[in-house]
């Protein structure tokens, strides 16, 4: 394993947990919980702005990853809903996921326009109406 990591003093030691956040804020925070809840991780992966690479992809590359034994998902929008879902219910059905989104609010457009611009434009009901199905009472 590279060992790489994106904030000071992040603990090198392996877990099950693999981490999928949108906002490097929310990484931070995944990584900073470890010391607080002895909770160790796979992979935390940041992925911001989604010029290339998405939720979806990194979804599923977590899924089939023999390290991963859970999936923590932060995500404040989508640019393709069927994917996510698709690949949401693959993970589901291999792994046990959490998935946290930001709420249906003008807060969390005004949040997601200022996270390098990645949720700009994107409709609010588009989250929270393609996870419904496949999440349950998430």
């Amino acid at each position: 394993e590279s060992g790489l990591a994106f904030i000071p003093d992040a603990a090198t030691e392996q877990g099950p947990v693999g981490v999928i956040s949108q906002s490097g804020t929310f990484a931070e925070q995944f990584l900073s919980v470890r010391k607080l809840r002895n909770v160790t991780f796979s992979k935390v992966v940041s992925y911001g702005n989604a010029v290339d690479l998405n939720c979806p992809d990194f979804l599923e590359y977590l899924a089939h990853d023999p390290e991963t034994g859970v999936i923590a998902v932060y995500m404040e929008g989508t640019r393709n809903g069927g994917r996510l879902r698709q690949t949401l219910a693959e993970a589901a059905r291999l792994k046990p996921n959490a998935f946290l989104s930001t709420r249906r609010s003008i807060h969390r457009l005004r949040l997601c326009s200022t996270s390098a611009g990645a949720a700009r434009g994107i409709a609010e009901r588009r989250s929270s109406a393609s996870l419904r199905p496949t999440c349950g009472p998430c």
